[in-house]
């Protein structure tokens, strides 16, 4: 995770030196500070329009600016970074901001401006001005960052968990009684009733599959500042149908049982139909003889089609492993 760091109390301020400390010991995160050159208290979300800004690094690697701090986060994000971050952090600040300092804290300033380029942010000032009890602010900062971290990845997995895990634990056949009602003895039956078997695994595994691409990809795109499209189509895309295959091999197999089910209890056609019909006339043969045709349609379905295109799109994964075992 990438995060800029800046403050409205200038770069050598005991607040910013003790946050990147804490942000930086976390692991996965890279912290990178551009911070007003003094004190800048007060300046609200300024931009200097009338007069020269000069950048200059410190010994420690921090990057000061002769401006206000919404011109560090202006300018570090406009290029001076060469990415795109993750999270913009500001603070600490020496003393509050509650209330109306809000309108005019330099602290908030920048948090604001990380705003306004579309970049989460968030802003931390102590009670009372001292620098009292900094590390442990510092540590309960890191921890908030964290957390906020964590909730922007998994805010839409969370939000969709349990919607799945109440499709996933409720049985087949209740669904299918409630389609039965709902829509009768016709075909939107068994097409719901599909849908809801087959819907919940193949979410799973496009969910896990956009969460765990790896971050080095997304920095070789930024890196080669490929266009969205070709992020999409050769990075995302491939990944995630990685893990989409696995899903749709369980679904299939989920919806045949799911369909047949459907149609003999609900439709007058179809394989269910004529499993159902064999049975009350007790033909034996006739009843394995459309339980083999299933059998063998779905394991045609996915060692035929869907293991050859999966092989196919996973070419790419093989190369690379190929690759990392021969550095």
């Amino acid at each position: 995770m990438k995060i800029l760091l800046c403050n409205d109390d200038g770069y050598q301020a005991p607040g910013i030196r003790a946050l990147h400390a804490a942000l930086a010991a976390a692991p996965g995160v890279q912290v990178e500070v551009v911070a007003p050159e003094r004190n800048n208290s007060a300046k609200s979300n300024a931009l200097t329009l009338h007069a020269p800004l000069f950048v200059h690094e410190a010994a420690n690697g921090f990057r000061y600016v002769s401006g206000t701090p919404a011109d560090c986060v202006h300018l570090a994000l406009t290029g001076l970074l060469g990415y795109r971050p993750d999270l913009v952090v500001s603070g600490i600040n020496n003393g509050a901001n509650m209330g109306d300092d809000t309108l005019y804290s330099g602290t908030v300033g920048a948090a604001m401006e990380g705003y306004l380029f579309g970049i989460p942010a968030i802003a931390f000032s102590q009670v009372q001005k001292g620098w009292a009890h900094l590390e442990d602010a510092a540590l309960k900062a890191r921890d908030i960052v964290l957390g906020v971290a964590a909730g922007m990845s998994m805010t839409a997995a969370m939000m969709a968990r349990p919607w799945v895990t109440v499709l996933l634990g409720t049985p087949p056949i209740a669904w299918l009684v409630l389609a039965m009602l709902w829509f009768g003895t016709g075909d939107g039956t068994p097409v719901f009733t599909v849908f809801i078997a087959s819907f919940p695994v193949v979410f799973a595994g496009g969910m896990q599959g956009a969460r765990t691409l790896e971050q080095r990809w997304r920095d070789l795109s930024q890196v080669f500042a490929l266009p969205w499209h070709m992020r999409v189509t050769d990075i995302y895309l491939p990944h995630v149908i990685s893990y989409l295959f696995p899903a749709w091999i369980v679904a299939l197999g989920s919806s045949w049982r799911v369909v047949v089910m459907a149609e003999l209890l609900a439709s007058s056609d179809g394989v269910g139909a004529a499993l159902a019909s064999s049975r009350a006339q007790l033909d034996m043969p006739a009843t394995l003889a459309w339980i083999g045709a299933v059998v063998l349609l779905l394991l045609a379905l996915e060692y035929l089609l869907l293991e050859p295109v999966k092989r196919e799109i996973e070419r790419w994964r093989e190369a690379g492993a190929r690759r990392e075992g021969l550095a």
